[in-house]
């Protein structure tokens, strides 16, 4: 089934600024977050095949709104539809997904796709109706093996299939 929604976690190589304080507005100007540059080419193709994309993180909706409006290629938030944080649930909960599920409107949790790096998470939106997933990115943890998720090292490989 094609997917009508996409919610990404790690989009960025930037995780610590996610989880620290949140810069001021001076501050914000001289940061840069450093997307993975698959990201920004996946965000305008999804965009333009009508999907909507999500985050959803550990860092703050804020943090996350200012990240992704101070990144090393522009303002990328004109290409994402809303942020959810862990006020929505734990990332390892089916509950969580189930409730950004109806916070978004989705018809049915099947047409909604879930990207992330740690299968916990990729098990829960499962469980949740989501498809799912696993993302490997140079620098993170090993995704552990025997599991039955799709494997990616790029968002271009989801931009393909549309």
């Amino acid at each position: 089934m094609r997917w009508k929604s996409i919610t990404l976690f790690h989009a960025c190589s930037c995780k610590a600024e996610l989880f620290g304080g949140i810069p001021d507005a001076l501050q914000w100007q001289k940061l840069k977050a450093e997307l993975f540059r698959d990201v920004p080419d996946a965000l305008v193709e999804w965009r333009n095949a009508g999907l909507k994309t999500y985050i959803y993180s550990s860092g703050s909706r804020e943090a996350q709104r200012q990240l992704f409006g101070h990144t090393q290629v522009g303002d990328m938030r004109p290409y994402l539809s809303g942020f959810f944080d862990t006020n929505s649930g734990p990332k390892t909960s089916p509950a969580s997904y189930k409730d950004i599920a109806l916070s978004i409107g989705a018809d049915s949790p099947s047409q909604l796709l879930f990207a992330t790096d740690v299968l916990a998470e990729a098990e829960a939106a499962s469980a949740a109706g989501w498809q799912a997933v696993l993302v490997t990115r140079r620098g993170n943890k090993p995704i552990p093996a025997g599991h039955r998720f799709r494997v990616i090292s790029s968002m271009g490989d989801l931009v393909k299939q549309l």
